[in-house]
């Protein structure tokens, strides 16, 4: 984009530690906007940022919300194959 190039149509990954008693999380950020995060000791988000641009509702545990969160996390399971992640994620 630097360069006059258009954007990538793609998904964003990120990834974070915070040993010894903190949490490990997985996130992804689609080219829609939507967002993802799952943890493994806190609870995990869902924002729709286009609707919620502060991210004040968390829609994970809404019962709509499966089908999405379905979809995002084969995405975070995807990227966690191909960089050899081995971060066991929450139950879905």
């Amino acid at each position: 984009m630097i360069k006059g190039g258009a954007l990538r149509d793609d998904h964003v990954y990120i990834e974070w530690h915070t040993p010894p008693n903190g949490q490990n999380g997985r996130t992804v950020i689609s080219p829609g906007g939507s967002k993802l995060a799952l943890y493994d000791a806190d609870n995990c988000l869902l924002f729709e940022p286009s609707n919620d641009p502060l991210e004040g509702e968390n829609l994970y545990y809404g019962p709509e919300s499966k089908p999405r969160i379905r979809r995002l996390r084969k995405r975070i399971e995807s990227w966690q194959k191909r960089v050899a992640d081995r971060q066991a994620l929450p139950e879905a």
